[in-house]
């Protein structure tokens, strides 16, 4: 979900899922909850950067802890560009990392 304001200048986006693993070969994997916000605003008409948290929890109590930062570039209403930065910030059984990640968006 995305909540921007009335002048376009500020946004938070939430998300929240469920992931039922179900039963597979080896016995009964975990479910994941996945949930994150983050915050941000316009940097100017083609900029936009967003930061916040994004958690990975699974229901035997494992867990990773991301801080997330993106980057939106727009060239036109139909097309960007964005930039994802994911820095592991605290887990339990669960390795923490980093990634980038670049995603070229296309609005028909």
């Amino acid at each position: 979900a995305t909540y921007l304001t009335p002048d376009k200048d500020f946004h938070v986006d939430t998300v929240l899922e469920y992931n039922s693993t179900g039963k597979n070969q080896t016995g009964n994997p975990p479910d994941e909850l996945y949930a994150g916000m983050l915050v941000g605003g316009k940097i100017n008409e083609r900029v936009r950067l967003a930061t916040g948290l994004t958690d990975t929890m699974k229901t035997n109590g494992d867990y990773l802890l991301n801080s997330r930062s993106v980057l939106r570039y727009t060239v036109s209403p139909s097309l960007h560009y964005e930039v994802i930065g994911d820095v592991g910030i605290a887990s339990k059984n669960v390795p923490q990392g980093y990634g980038i990640s670049l995603f070229v968006r296309r609005n028909f």
